[in-house]
C-alpha cells in the first residue's frame, strides 16, 4: 500500500490557570515536586499542522522560520503590550529555542528509539498566537503539546496507510508517550492528556504528571495579565525545600478510588505523609468548588485550610507558594499584581448581585507567572447576564490598570 505523505490537522491550544499550588519538597536532581489543579480556559492559540513531501514546499519570504525539515509561521495576535522584538525572534530566527520545535525534535527521537521511523517529509506549523508569555498560563507548553499530538495523529495515519497498524501496540505507545512527554517540558503532560481526551481540570503532581481528571469544574471570571513576567527557574531556586531521597516514580505510587487517594506507598518520612495530606486537601478543594452548597468553616477537620483563605470580601483566596516567592524576589512587581488581584476580586461580587448566580468567589495568581484571576465557581459561564457584567468589570479594570491586559474567561469542561 502506498502512502501519499500529506497530512493536515487544526488544534486549539488552550491556556490554563492554577487553582492553588503547593511545593512540598525537591528531588536530589534539583526538580521540585508540585501539587496543583490545572484548569483549561477559553483563551487559546490556534495551531495548524501540515505535513507535505519535501519537494512540494516553497518557503515563504517573510514571517517564516525554517530549517532541517521543519518550518514555523505565525500570526502575531498578541495584545500590543506583549508585541516586541524578543517575542518576534522566538517565532522566526530563534525558533529553535521555541518549545514547539523542541517538541518536534523530542517526538522524532521518542519514536525512533522505539523502532518507528517516518518517511522524509516537510513539517510546517502555523500558529495564530493569542496567549501572552511569560504569564503562568502555560501557553508554550500548550503549543508544544499540540505539536506532539499532531505528530501522533500523523504517525497513526502513516501506520494505517502502510498496513502495519496494530491497535494493542498503538495503545501501549500512547501510554508510553503520555508518560514521557514531560521530558521537553513540565506542563506538557496536562495539555497532551487534554488533547487526547477532553478539556477538563486535572490534579497535577510530581514534576508535572497528570494525577487524575477532575470533570465538571466550572469557573467564569476575570483574568489580568501584566506587561512583565517572573523567572520560573529563579523562583524555584529561591525556595528552601527539603530534599527527599525517593524516585519520582515512588512518589507517584498512589492509586485513586472513586476520586479519592488511597495510600499504597509505605514510608515513615513525614514529607510523604504530608504529600498524601496535600493531595487529599486538593481533592477536597475540588469538591468544594464544584458544589453550590455553602462552604464549610475552614477550622473544621477535613477542610482544605492549607490551600485557601477567606478574604475580607468573603472570597476564597487560593494559596500559591509562588506568591510569597514573588513578593520576596520582585517586591515592586508583586505589589502591582496584588493590587490587580484585589481589584479583580472586588469586582466579582457585584457581578453576582440581583441574579440567580450560584457559586463561590475565588482569586489567586496563576502558576509562577504574574497573571492574576478572580472568578465565580459553579456559575453558568454561558449566562449572558453574568457575561455582560464581567465584561463591564473588565472595562473598568482597563481604566484602573491600563498597562495590563484584561479579559473575561471561562474554564473548559
Amino acid at each position: 500500500m502506498t502512502f501519499d505523505n500529506t497530512f493536515k490537522i487544526a488544534l486549539t491550544s488552550y491556556a490554563k490557570i492554577n487553582l492553588g499550588l503547593s511545593v512540598p519538597f525537591r528531588y536530589p536532581n534539583g526538580y521540585h515536586h508540585i501539587v496543583s489543579i490545572f484548569a483549561p480556559i477559553d483563551l487559546a492559540d490556534e495551531i495548524t499542522f501540515f505535513v507535505t513531501p519535501p519537494l512540494a514546499n516553497k518557503m515563504a519570504n517573510s514571517g517564516v522560520a525554517a530549517g532541517d525539515d521543519f518550518k514555523l509561521t505565525w500570526e502575531n495576535l498578541l495584545p500590543s503590550m506583549f508585541q516586541n522584538e524578543a517575542v518576534n525572534r522566538a517565532f522566526t530566527e530563534e525558533y529553535k529555542n521555541n518549545l514547539m520545535y523542541k517538541a518536534w525534535v523530542w517526538f522524532m527521537k521518542f519514536i525512533n528509539e522505539r523502532g518507528v521511523f517516518l518517511p522524509p517529509t516537510m513539517y510546517h506549523v502555523h500558529i495564530r498566537k493569542k496567549i501572552p508569555s511569560p504569564a503562568g498560563l502555560g501557553g508554550g507548553s500548550s503549543n508544544a503539546a499540540c505539536i506532539i499530538v499532531a505528530l501522533f495523529n500523523y504517525l497513526r495515519q502513516y501506520l494505517e496507510s502502510t498496513g502495519v497498524f496494530n491497535q494493542n501496540q498503538w495503545a501501549a505507545l500512547q501510554a508510553d508517550l503520555q508518560k514521557h512527554c514531560i521530558e521537553p517540558g513540565a506542563d506538557i503532560p496536562f495539555f497532551v492528556d487534554l488533547l487526547l481526551n477532553k478539556p477538563q481540570a486535572s490534579l497535577i503532581s510530581g514534576t508535572g504528571e497528570v494525577y487524575g481528571n477532575l470533570p465538571g469544574l466550572k469557573i467564569s471570571g476575570i483574568l489580568g495579565i501584566p506587561p512583565f513576567g517572573f523567572s520560573t527557574p529563579g523562583m524555584y531556586q529561591a525556595m528552601e525545600k527539603p530534599v527527599l531521597e525517593i524516585s519520582e516514580e515512588g512518589a507517584q505510587a498512589q492509586e485513586y478510588v472513586q476520586g479519592r487517594s488511597k495510600k499504597s506507598l509505605h514510608c515513615d518520612n513525614y514529607i510523604i505523609c504530608n504529600l498524601y495530606s496535600i493531595h487529599a486537601n486538593y481533592l477536597s478543594l475540588y469538591e468544594m468548588l464544584c458544589k453550590d452548597s455553602p462552604a464549610r468553616r475552614l477550622d473544621k477537620e477535613g477542610d482544605p485550610g492549607q490551600i485557601i483563605d477567606i478574604e475580607e470580601n468573603k472570597a476564597y483566596f487560593l494559596k500559591n507558594e509562588f506568591i510569597g516567592i514573588s513578593e520576596k524576589l520582585y517586591p515592586d512587581k508583586f505589589l502591582v499584581i496584588e493590587n490587580m488581584r484585589k481589584a479583580a476580586a472586588g469586582r466579582i461580587s457585584p457581578c453576582t448581585q440581583g441574579g440567580s448566580f450560584k457559586g463561590k468567589r475565588i482569586s489567586s495568581m496563576s502558576g509562577s507567572g504574574a497573571s492574576v484571576f478572580a472568578g465565580i465557581c459553579g456559575a453558568d459561564g454561558s449566562n449572558r447576564q453574568l457575561r455582560q457584567r464581567l465584561e463591564e468589570s473588565v472595562a473598568a479594570l482597563k481604566k484602573e490598570f491600563p498597562q495590563a491586559h484584561w479579559l473575561v474567561f471561562s474554564t473548559m469542561t
